[in-house]
Order: C-alpha cells, then sequence, then structure tokens
C-alpha cells in the first residue's frame, strides 16, 4: 500500500509562518517561501507548490479583513490598501471621483 502524500489546509497567516517539508523532494522551508500555484475567486482557496519540485504542498483559504486587521504587521502595502476600501464598503464610504 502507498502512503497518501496528503496536502496541508492551515488558516492564511498560520499556513505563511508554519515550518514545511515537501513529501516529495524533501525541500524545508516556511509557508511564506511556497509559490501560488492556483486561486479559486468563488471559493477564495489559494494553492501552492513547494519552490523546489511543483509538488501541491498546501492551501489556505484566502484571509477575511478581521484576520488581516489581527495581522497587520504581515499585511503588504497593496492588501492594506485593499482591507481599508473593503472597510469602506461595508460602511457604505463611497471613494470619491
Amino acid at each position: 500500500m502507498t502512503a497518501t502524500k496528503a496536502r496541508i489546509f492551515a488558516p492564511y497567516y498560520e499556513l505563511r509562518k508554519k515550518a514545511l517539508t515537501c513529501p516529495e523532494c524533501g525541500w524545508q522551508g516556511l509557508g511564506v517561501d511556497l509559490n501560488v500555484s492556483e486561486v479559486f475567486e468563488r471559493s477564495c482557496i489559494i494553492e501552492y507548490v513547494c519552490p523546489k519540485c511543483s509538488f501541491d504542498i498546501a492551501f489556505t483559504q484566502g484571509p477575511t479583513t478581521q484576520e488581516s486587521r489581527a495581522n497587520w504587521d504581515q499585511v503588504s502595502e497593496a492588501d492594506r490598501l485593499m482591507v481599508l476600501t473593503l472597510e469602506e464598503a461595508e460602511r457604505g464610504v463611497t471613494p470619491e471621483a
């Protein structure tokens, strides 16, 4: 019987900090070092592959605005702008033309 090489699922910001080992090639690193393989917009699922062999190693769901706020120090400048825009939309504030 062959062992299954299961993919890892973790919340977005937890995955970025998680120490990982690729079951295919033995690469070791952090989740932040993985390469994005595919993004499913409807479900907000992000699939990641090993940067060495492209093995499908992990997946996560994109963060909510609340999760981004709780991890603000890890949020890129571009993503911070997106969070602020989404928060304004939730409050009913429309951008000035």
